[in-house]
């Protein structure tokens, strides 16, 4: 039997792609086992498929990288608010450290969707850093710490004063650290959103450069 192109030669191997048969001339340099027509449509194939992967990497990059910066202007904007709101009704040195506090972490919210925006290497670390310290949210024995900058899916273990687990779905900023010797409360709650935003930046292997 002759190749299917070249009719003086015979077959040396059939296309699993169009099921022709060709002698070794028609065979592709880097595909060998196809020939060079179906390599060719492969090779197409996979460059468009390439092409939207990178493209919806990017969109979600940059989605991930505004919804930090907004969610770190909407904080810098009510630390400074409600800062200046309460700051003579109370202790000026403790609405500093709490709401100072809420604004710097604020900052590094916008610094990490910055970053993340521009494709730099250290926009990932930096996410991955901020997002962290959204996800646990507790007081316990009269230590009370939270920080929310945005949705967040709380799964929440209430100890006192009475065992309860709950789920909470809401949109918002909020930072709170405090040392109280009132222990009547005591629960935990977990932020699902920020660990899912982190095994995503994880489990793609992303590399800011």
């Amino acid at each position: 039997m002759n190749c299917l192109v070249h009719q003086e030669a015979e077959v040396e191997f059939t296309c699993p792609g169009c099921q022709g048969q060709y002698c070794n001339h028609c065979r592709d340099e880097y595909l060998t086992e196809y020939c060079d027509a179906c390599a060719i449509s492969i090779a197409k194939k996979y460059l468009e498929t390439s092409k939207f992967e990178s493209q919806r990497k990017r969109n979600i990059r940059r989605g991930i990288g505004w919804y930090q910066i907004v969610g770190g202007l909407l904080g810098m904007l009510m630390s400074l608010f409600f800062g200046i709101q309460i700051i003579s009704n109370k202790n000026w040195l403790v609405v500093v450290s709490i709401f100072g506090g809420f604004f710097i972490l604020s900052v590094i919210l916008v610094l990490a969707g910055v970053l993340i925006l521009k494709d730099r290497k250290y926009g990932k670390r930096v996410t991955v850093f901020i997002q962290i310290l959204q996800i646990p949210q507790f007081t316990i024995l009269g230590v009370t710490y939270k920080f929310l900058s945005g949705l967040a899916l709380m799964l929440t273990l209430k100890i006192l004063p009475n065992v309860t687990i709950g789920i909470n779905f809401h949109f918002l900023n909020s930072f709170n650290f405090a040392v109280s010797s009132n222990h009547t409360e005591m629960y935990i709650s977990i932020n699902v959103i920020p660990i899912l935003l982190i095994s995503y930046l994880i489990r793609k292997g992303t590399e800011y450069k």
